[in-house]
């Protein structure tokens, strides 16, 4: 179970490539040596430090075949991926066993968390030139992500505050979270739609977008006002990220083309 959340977490990432790909109109079902480092570094820095030997040994093997995948990917690429792991060392604070860092400041944790991963699937799909697009999107992108990471401290307030980690959703409770985690998913709505004006997002994209966000509000209500089981807590949390691929998929009508 818990090796399948810890890929699980890779596909959603790995998702979100392909969205930027669909946005893009590129091909969204051809995966190259990017999609490999994606997927495999997100295990790794997930899971790098897991207790368990023998999960921390698979995030290990997933690192090391992103390392080989670092290399083989163009070098602008390369460049900009510095600095995503620049922020998520200062997140774990650049030391073991990751006691310090970003992530003893509530309010720095998501936002930095969420701008990592923005600037991972926004801007290395495709080569950087920057424009009005490019900033909304990764806007957009980037309060998507904030509203899971917020999710993510939802999820683990009990232990966060067994280790005194003091995070947002510990310092507002439930309910003001899940209200800023709405507000996130109402502002990337917002922005994306704002995207009609500087490109010609089709009808079915911006309906897909907006469903998506819609979703993943009801999503997260069910998850923590409805006490969905712990064990699928973080699998739901994830969810948000495949489903927003699939709605853009089926939207630009590649699924029956896919199956049939």
């Amino acid at each position: 179970m818990v090796v399948c959340q810890m890929c699980w977490i890779g596909i959603g990432t790995v998702s979100m490539l392909g969205v930027r790909k669909m946005l893009a109109d590129l091909p969204p079902l051809e995966f190259g040596p990017l999609d490999v480092l994606v997927f495999c570094g997100t295990i790794f820095g997930y899971h790098f430090a897991q207790p368990d030997r023998v999960l921390r040994a698979i995030a290990w093997i997933a690192g090391g075949i992103a390392g080989y995948c670092y290399f083989v990917v163009p070098l602008p690429t390369e460049w900009l991926l510095i600095v995503p792991v620049l922020v998520w060392a200062s997140y774990y604070g650049w030391k073991w066993p990751l006691r310090a860092g970003l992530r003893w400041n509530p309010a720095w944790k998501p936002f930095a968390v969420a701008f990592a991963w923005a600037w991972v699937t926004v801007l290395l799909p495709l080569p950087f030139a920057p424009s009005w697009t490019l900033l909304l999107l990764f806007v957009s992108r980037m309060a998507f992500f904030v509203a899971l990471a917020l999710s993510y401290d939802l999820h683990d307030r009990d232990y966060d505050q067994q280790r005194g980690l003091f995070t947002m959703a510990n310092r507002l409770g439930t309910v003001p979270t899940l209200r800023l985690i709405d507000l996130a998913l109402l502002l990337a709505c917002l922005f994306n739609l704002f995207q009609c004006f500087f490109t010609p997002l089709s009808l079915p994209q911006s309906i897909a977008l907006t469903l998506s966000y819609l979703l993943t509000h009801y999503l997260l209500r069910y998850v923590f006002r409805e006490k969905a089981g712990l064990r699928w807590r973080k699998f739901l949390i994830d969810a948000p990220m495949p489903l927003q691929w699939i709605l853009l998929y089926l939207a630009q009508g590649d699924l029956t083309r896919f199956f049939f």
